[in-house]
């Protein structure tokens, strides 16, 4: 942790490289953002009256991009990765906000919602989660088990 920024890891799939956790996650109910912009290919060089133009309309459409990465990763502000489920999904931790404690699941790499967990009782706390992932981690073991 660095200034109060954690640095994750990560994997190819998953960003930001470094996680706010200064900054409370404001969800309480499953969220959809909304989906990337086609962003068109910036034309060829000699589509350009200068030289000058097409590094202008190169450089806006970088800060496009960027502004839209941004907004995806201040998506998940304020929650820690648990585990990666495959395909881009996530689970993640709530640390700083009103859900602080309870385990979400991110679906966004498939243009899915991040929703939180929950099961027939309610929503998903860590501990609730991590105990049925040993059970479930458990019971696999004993079905491999040999006498």
């Amino acid at each position: 942790m660095i200034d109060g920024i954690a640095h994750w890891a990560g994997d190819k799939w998953r960003r930001p490289t470094q996680l706010n956790l200064r900054v409370a996650f404001p969800h309480r109910d499953a969220f959809h953002p909304d989906p990337w912009p086609q962003f068109d290919a910036v034309p060829a060089p000699d589509q350009f009256p200068t030289p000058a133009d097409h590094a202008e309309a190169v450089r806006r459409r970088a800060e496009l991009v960027q502004a839209w990465e941004h907004r995806d990763e201040a998506d998940t502000y304020g929650t820690i990765p648990l585990s990666h489920q495959g395909c881009g999904y996530y689970d993640l931790l709530v640390v700083n906000g009103p859900d602080a404690g309870h385990v979400w699941l991110d679906e966004r790499a498939s243009d899915g919602p991040v929703s939180p967990h929950a099961d027939a009782t309610d929503r998903v706390t860590f501990d609730r989660w991590y105990l049925t992932w040993l059970e479930q981690a458990e019971a696999t073991c004993n079905r491999h088990t040999t006498p």
